[in-house]
């Protein structure tokens, strides 16, 4: 069986499309998003503040990563990771690697020096997928872990 394709692109979602892809991702959320969030105003916030990375596929996104790449580029400069999401039917083709690995691209060549994200505790697949790519846990607040990449360490 042939896997489908898909391309990566930034910032082309509409607000409606975000929506309707956390929608349709809602329950792969440990815990599920809508749980947490009133989904519609944090798709709103994500088209309207965040960069995106997207993975669509036949004119459908099918994967997202939003990333706030907010404050200067002092020491403390921190990009913030606030969703990576692929839908059930594309999940293990790489694709979330993928978009996290041209995020942590972006961050590092423009100049911020630390990558952060909170993800499930319970959110086992997550975690390794994050660790994979460097990230470490740096605090356990609760029902999220916070985890760090050093930017500066992940580039040499």
């Amino acid at each position: 069986m042939k896997m489908p394709s898909w391309e990566m692109c930034e910032d082309r979602a509409t607000e409606s499309e975000i929506l309707s892809h956390l929608d349709r991702c809602d329950a792969h959320f440990v815990p599920p998003l809508s749980g947490r969030v009133d989904v519609s105003v944090y798709a709103a916030r994500l088209r309207t503040n965040a960069s995106r990375i997207e993975a669509w596929s036949d004119g459908c996104l099918i994967g997202l990563l939003a990333v706030y790449f907010s404050g200067d580029e002092s020491e403390e400069s921190t990009a913030f990771v606030s969703n990576v999401s692929i839908e059930q039917d594309f999940l293990g083709q790489g694709i979330a690697s993928a978009l996290l690995a041209h995020c942590i691209k972006c961050a590092s060549t423009t100049g911020f020096r630390r990558l952060r994200l909170e993800v499930g505790a319970d959110n086992m697949a997550a975690r390794r997928l994050y660790e994979k790519h460097g990230f470490q846990v740096c605090a356990k607040p609760g029902e999220q872990i916070l985890m760090q990449l050093n930017l500066l360490e992940a580039i040499q």
